[in-house]
């Protein structure tokens, strides 16, 4: 039984180029009911207020970014972009007050936020990039999981029709044929579960293999890569990227678990996964993990 996973990459491509931070400025009137104080009025003003300015925040970056969905089985969709902006949003951006009025039925505010877009976007990438680095050990475990649960089964099968035939050595021969056809199915039973055996060992081997080769591709870029050196003598003693990310003036290359960054076609410096956010970022911003 051959298995196959489907393995998607999705980025999102930030549009700005040295952006700077974005000011937005809404206001909300509240119409107090009979129960309402000042206090609870402006509570609910405020509430609505910053409703408006982070949908409006969301809709901002959202306009401004490009990226692709692809997906196998609904893991990533254009909604969980969406959503991640709004959540990432609330979190890093602050809530100015530059007005209000209370009359004693209506609450007046008007406020202000003010974020960075391009931060919105490095936030984002890093929660796909994690998804995605995890996505193929993950599915392989499962697979692995779902091995182990066809060996038991197979095992208490196999028990089963042990426990048959000694019963029916125990008959005369009018049962022979029974018994003859117990044993074939245990024949085709016990071929099944030497090949689920196999199907776990090459999973558990296929993990391995694909650690060891990312590992590798970095330790390479590592000892071989040196600051000053152009791309055509980069690609020459590490090898071809396994993805190359352009900008106007800055290209980042990808070699495993770092990325090498590129200014005008001039290695800079090195960024591990972990930290690298995929916008456009000098190399010179990134700390240097490679020898002159």
């Amino acid at each position: 039984m051959k298995r196959f996973l489907f393995i998607t990459s999705t980025l999102l491509v930030a549009l700005f180029v040295n952006a700077e931070n974005k000011t937005f400025i809404r206001e909300y009137t509240y119409q107090a009911s009979e129960s309402d104080s000042k206090i609870s009025a402006r509570t609910q003003a405020l509430t609505e207020v910053k409703k408006l300015l982070l949908e409006e925040l969301g809709v901002y970056v959202e306009s401004y970014v490009n990226y692709t969905i692809e997906s196998q089985g609904g893991h990533i969709t254009k909604d969980f972009i969406t959503n991640e902006i709004k959540q990432l949003s609330v979190g890093i951006t602050e809530t100015k007050i530059l007005e209000e009025k209370w009359n004693g039925e209506q609450y007046y505010v008007r406020a202000e936020i003010v974020a960075d877009p391009t931060d919105v976007v490095r936030k984002i990438n890093q929660t796909l990039e994690k998804r995605q680095s995890d996505v193929v050990i993950d599915s392989l475990h499962i697979l692995l999981n779902s091995m182990k649960q066809n060996v038991e089964v197979k095992n208490a099968e196999i028990e089963k029709l042990n426990q048959q035939l000694r019963t029916q050595t125990t008959t005369n021969q009018t049962q022979q044929q029974k018994v003859n056809d117990l044993n074939k199915q245990l024949s085709t039973l016990q071929t099944q579960l030497s090949k689920y055996r196999q199907e776990e060992q090459q999973l558990l081997s296929e993990i391995d293999r694909i650690k060891k080769n990312l590992q590798n591709i970095t330790t390479k870029a590592v000892n071989n890569a040196r600051v000053g050196m152009n791309t055509s003598e980069v690609i020459r003693v590490c090898g071809e990227p396994r993805q190359v990310s352009d900008f106007v003036d800055i290209s980042w290359y990808n070699y495993g678990y770092i990325w090498l960054g590129f200014k005008n076609g001039i290695l800079k410096g090195a960024e591990t996964v972990e930290k690298f956010s995929g916008a456009y970022t000098e190399p010179s911003n990134y700390n240097n993990m490679l020898s002159r």
